[in-house]
C-alpha cells in the first residue's frame, strides 16, 4: 500500500469511461479518458485496475506527469490498493472502491469505470492455489505461497492475476497468444514457457515461477496446445 504522503502527491482521479470511449465526468476533478483509465489531473496520475500507471498517465496527462508518478513510485513495492484525493479508496485485490477510506459505501462510477473489465463484485472466473518463486536479474525476491486467478475473459481479452503473499499483484493480459503485463513501471511483454503444472513468465529483468497446487497430485507433463491453452489451464485449476 502506499504511504500516506504517496497518496496525497498522487490526488485526484479521471475515471474509466463506460463502453462508450467518450470521456466521463464523474465528479469534482474526476473524469474517465478511455475504458478502464482513471486519471486524476490535480495530482497529475492516472491508474488502472493495477494501481497507478506511469504509461497510462504519459498517454494521456503528458511527459512530465509521468516522470512525476515514476519518480514517486520508484522503490516502492506493488500496492494493494490506493487513495484518490477526493477521498476514495480503490482495493486492487477486491476489484471494488468505496467514497471513504472507512469503506463504509461502495462507490459505484469508480469500481464500474476503473474495473470494468473484472467481474462485477469482484469475482473472478476461478481460482486456484500456489507457490510462487520471483527473481530479478537472478536475485531473489519473493518464495511462497501465492494465488492464481482468471479474473476476467471479455470481446477476446483474457486477464489473469498472480497474487503473492507479500502483496504483490501482476496481472496478465491475453490476447490470442500475444501476453503482457502493465505495472508502475511500464507495459510489458511477456515471455510464457509451459511446464505442466508450473509455468514460467519473463518481462523486463523479472522471472516469476508459478506451480500450481495440483502438482502435488498426479504428475504433469507439458501438453501441446497453443499458448494461449497453456496458460488457461495452469491458472483455470483443471487438469493439466
Amino acid at each position: 500500500m502506499l504511504s500516506s504522503r504517496s497518496l496525497a502527491l498522487l490526488g485526484a482521479v479521471t475515471v474509466a469511461a463506460a463502453p462508450a470511449h467518450a470521456q466521463l465526468q464523474l465528479f469534482g476533478g474526476i473524469s474517465s479518458p478511455a475504458p478502464g483509465v482513471v486519471c486524476d489531473r490535480t495530482a497529475m496520475a492516472c491508474f488502472d485496475s493495477s494501481g497507478p500507471s506511469v504509461d497510462l498517465t504519459r498517454r494521456h496527462l503528458g511527459n512530465a506527469a509521468a516522470l512525476r508518478l515514476s519518480a514517486n513510485l520508484s522503490g516502492r513495492p506493488p500496492g494493494s490498493e490506493f487513495r484518490l484525493s477526493n477521498g476514495a479508496v480503490c482495493s486492487i485485490r477486491e476489484s471494488t472502491c468505496w467514497t471513504d477510506s472507512g469503506r463504509k459505501r461502495v462507490s459505484s462510477e469508480l469500481t464500474r469505470d476503473l474495473f470494468a473489465a473484472v467481474p462485477s463484485g469482484g469475482k473472478e472466473v476461478s481460482r486456484s492455489r500456489g507457490l510462487c518463486s520471483l527473481t530479478q536479474r537472478g536475485r531473489a525476491i519473493y518464495d511462497g505461497p501465492c494465488d492464481l486467478r482468471v479474473v476476467s475473459r471479455d470481446s477476446g481479452v483474457s486477464r489473469y492475476a498472480v497474487s503473492t503473499g507479500d502483496d504483490r499483484r501482476y496481472v496478465f493480459r491475453r490476447r490470442g497468444d500475444s501476453l503482457e503485463l502493465e505495472d508502475a513501471t511500464g507495459t510489458w511483454p511477456v515471455d510464457f514457457r509451459d511446464h505442466g503444472y508450473t509455468g514460467v513468465f519473463r518481462w523486463s529483468e523479472i522471472t516469476l515461477v508459478t506451480t500450481r497446487e495440483h502438482s502435488l497430485l498426479p504428475l504433469a507433463r507439458p501438453r501441446a496446445g497453443s499458448r494461449g491453452e497453456q496458460i488457461d489451464r495452469l491458472f483455470s485449476g483443471g487438469p493439466n
